[in-house]
């Protein structure tokens, strides 16, 4: 996944290259080929503004085996995190948050530090088109376990997430 420059304009770059996603039809009908989680499906919330790749990410981790909940900016995101504290518990406890960093209204670092004691246990995975070195050690600082540069791979954007949900979290968290 390799980093993605354009820090002065302000305008978002799109996240589809042609070797990853010619076109976004061509992408869905690739769906099927995506690997499959074979354990009990883990429940995962996606944060992204980004309508278009919301829906791809969105559909590449069900078809995976996932079970997906979608957040369209960061006041979306913490009202999604906050869901899981009501008492009568409509929606069951995330296992992984895949955001964006840069979202409307609360960025998701805004949201990690404000919301840690909802996080406490939930693997964090953040997406950027404005990777530096500065963003990255600032996230993983704030306690995501990875910070990931768009453009994405589907394919592997979804093996990724399988092995971090694999992998046993580290004492304290």
């Amino acid at each position: 996944m390799g980093l993605a420059a354009g820090r002065a304009s302000t305008r978002r770059k799109s996240v589809f290259t042609e070797s990853n996603c010619p076109k976004a039809n061509s992408a869905m009908t690739k769906i099927d080929e995506l690997p499959r989680e074979t354990v009990a499906p883990a429940h995962i919330l996606v944060a992204e503004d980004d309508r278009e790749l919301r829906v791809l990410i969105v559909a590449a981790l069900r078809a995976a085996g996932f079970i997906v909940t979608e957040a369209e900016n960061g006041r979306d995101l913490l009202d999604r995190l906050a869901d899981t504290l009501q008492p009568d518990r409509r929606v069951e406890a995330f296992d992984m948050v895949l955001s964006d960093i840069r979202l409307p209204g609360f960025t998701a670092l805004d949201v990690m530090v404000g919301a840690r004691c909802l996080l406490s246990t939930t693997r964090i995975v953040l997406m950027t088109a404005f990777g530096d070195a500065h963003t990255h050690e600032k996230a993983l600082s704030l306690g995501a376990t990875a910070v990931l540069d768009k453009p994405l791979r589907l394919d592997d954007l979804c093996k990724t997430v399988s092995r971090i949900l694999n992998q046993t979290p580290a004492a304290g968290s």
